[in-house]
């Protein structure tokens, strides 16, 4: 090894002056760092997508949700709340019952069609605190015709906070008439969230759950409840837990069949990847078998010499061998160093934006994960590794004479 090493660095150092196949060794070393910094950041964006939006979800959600077959209605009361507590044992982290209404939320004279959540806010276990941007959060559950909207929707209506708007809903579920009026009220912007996720920041709003009740005479009634547990691996347990003990007319979803839609688009964002893979690597050991017989062309008269000065097949072998194995090494670390400066940059600057109503959130998110890094370099230097064999054997079988002649 250790002769190896010492006509590889050589060969390094060499100033023969032939610019041309001194270049190509940095076009195969480019194309490898291309791909394996492609590769990792397209993996990066996937999951990162993943986890941002499942974070999101549960954020705005809950791990669980209780809600009735149809959209029914269910009744509220303790027993209740205190029974469904008791099957989630010993995962439960929090319960929080809420009543989810479509509306028509006005502003002067533009209007928009939202979806106005009333929460508890004593018990309420989502995250929209922490995605508050404007305003504030409700005192209590006593405040009255007070709501919290989304950034966007606050864009399109040129709402801010401490501004009044008229929200259209019905009344006890039913079509208006004369005998059933449809609930219109007034409320105050009291707070403007950002999620980053369309579905949440164009047409959704809060405000308490009393004040929702009570405009739509739905007082003692909920549509459902919200459950965080400390154990995500324990929600398949307890959703059947929960069905099977509660029945009709409950019906009881994890946070991946309440958005399935969303989770079966990202699955498919994955299936391409092994065939991306595929061809990148193919491209890479392209570069390295090209780099090397090239460079087997320029070397010819060394490798009669080193053949004449009794070096063994074995010997030029690994000379060769260890060659591509040194531009893939060098290829894979310019890689992870581009994708992880791209990354940095996307996590601090948000420099690739997206279309919220077609990907759901507003920016690439990245997740930076070292088993990513590692999978993609280890796998990238043992297929690369594997092809330089070929090179290297074609260099190991060359005779010294026909070589020297080649000169």
């Amino acid at each position: 090894m250790k002769f190896s090493l010492f006509i590889l660095k050589k060969i390094i150092k060499s100033k023969s002056g032939r610019n041309f196949f001194s270049f190509i060794p940095l076009i195969s070393i480019s194309g490898i760092a291309l791909g394996v910094g492609i590769l990792i950041l397209a993996l990066s964006v996937l999951y990162g997508f993943e986890n941002t939006i499942e974070e999101k979800i549960i954020d705005f959600t809950s791990h669980i949700t209780i809600s009735g077959f149809s959209g029914k209605n269910l009744p509220s009361n303790k027993e209740l709340t205190d029974s469904i507590s008791t099957l989630c044992q010993p995962y439960i982290n929090s319960i929080s019952p809420f009543l989810s209404k479509n509306a028509i939320i006005k502003h002067g004279k533009f209007s928009e069609g939202i979806l106005i959540e009333g929460i508890s806010p004593r018990k309420d276990n989502s995250n929209i605190k922490r995605f508050l941007i404007k305003g504030k959060y409700f005192s209590g559950d006593s405040s009255r015709n007070e709501i919290i909207i989304g950034e966007k929707l606050a864009e399109k209506l040129f709402l801010k906070t401490g501004e009044k708007i008229t929200l259209f809903t019905l009344r006890n579920d039913r079509p208006p008439s004369f005998d059933n009026p449809p609930a219109i009220d007034n409320f105050t912007v009291i707070g403007i969230y950002r999620s980053g996720m369309a579905e949440y920041d164009d047409a959704k709003a809060y405000t308490t759950l009393s004040t929702l009740q009570e405009i739509t005479d739905l007082q003692g009634f909920i549509s459902g409840y919200y459950i965080k547990v400390n154990n995500i691996k324990a929600i398949p347990l307890i959703v059947f837990r929960l069905q099977e003990r509660l029945g009709y007319p409950y019906y009881v979803r994890d946070f991946h069949s309440t958005h399935r839609n969303i989770f079966t688009w990202l699955e498919l964002q994955k299936k391409p990847v092994p065939l991306i893979f595929g061809l990148i690597i193919l491209v890479a050991a392209f570069n390295i078998i090209g780099a090397l017989l090239m460079n087997i062309l320029q070397k010819l008269e060394m490798i009669g010499i080193l053949r004449t000065l009794g070096a063994t097949k074995k010997m030029i072998k690994s000379v060769f061998l260890v060659q591509g194995v040194f531009y893939s090494l060098v290829g894979i670390v310019l890689g992870n160093l581009f994708a992880y400066t791209i990354s940095l940059l996307q996590l601090k600057f948000k420099i690739i934006s997206l279309p919220a109503s077609v990907y759901f959130i507003s920016s690439a998110p990245i997740y930076i994960d070292w088993k990513i890094y590692l999978a993609v370099s280890l796998i990238t230097f043992l297929l690369v590794t594997v092809t330089s064999l070929i090179p290297s054997n074609i260099a190991s079988k060359l005779q010294p004479i026909k070589a020297l002649r080649f000169e």
